[in-house]
């Protein structure tokens, strides 16, 4: 689609467009293709970024929400779908997904800030865990 779009683009060189193409189809998470460029690093981060922290929060319920049969509070141990990649729960996702995050960043500014907003994820699903228990 983007090779399509890039063509109404005359001034835009050959290498570029293949380099902007190449970005775009190495930067999902499902996606197998490896980042080359410096381009496409950055975006890959950006694009695994939005997933962590208080945005990250936020997009899970919103996701979950509109996909799934989502839940609030998942207790620990209990969750719907043990042991495969289906989930109802942000605190599921984090297990599976986002505490892996920091470690698959391509740039040292990626693996910075992925650390950051997943610290302040964790704090956030232990606090939603004492209050779903009562002990807060």
């Amino acid at each position: 689609m983007a090779k399509k779009m890039l063509l109404k683009y005359p001034d835009i060189s050959d290498g570029d467009k293949d380099n902007i193409c190449h970005c775009i189809e190495s930067h999902r998470f499902r996606n197998h293709r490896i980042p080359k460029t410096k381009e496409a690093r950055c975006l890959h981060d950006a694009d695994k970024l939005d997933n962590l922290g208080a945005i990250g929060i936020a997009r899970s319920y919103i996701y979950l929400g509109e996909t799934m049969d989502c839940v609030i509070y998942t207790k620990p141990g209990k969750e719907k779908h043990p042991g495969i990649r289906r989930t109802n729960s942000v605190q599921e996702e984090y297990e599976i997904k986002y505490k892996h995050l920091p470690k698959r960043m391509l740039t040292r500014t990626g693996r910075k800030l992925a650390v950051e907003r997943l610290k302040y994820m964790k704090s956030y699903l232990k606090r939603l865990e004492k209050e779903a228990n009562g002990k807060l």
